[in-house]
């Protein structure tokens, strides 16, 4: 799984969101404002973390 599959993914999860309250990178994954992922989509070295 790629980064982007794991963005499909999980936003089809029930009320999840993403936004990016830290600049461009990373994407952060909410559901009712609580974060349960970061995912960075670097081209190098994509990183997918999990709460």
């Amino acid at each position: 799984m790629n980064a982007g599959e794991a963005a499909e993914f999980v936003l089809r999860l029930p009320r999840a969101t993403t936004d990016n309250p830290f600049g461009a990178s990373p994407d952060v994954y909410r559901v009712e404002r609580r974060i349960f992922a970061f995912i960075i989509p670097d081209s190098d070295q994509q990183t997918i973390s999990l709460k």
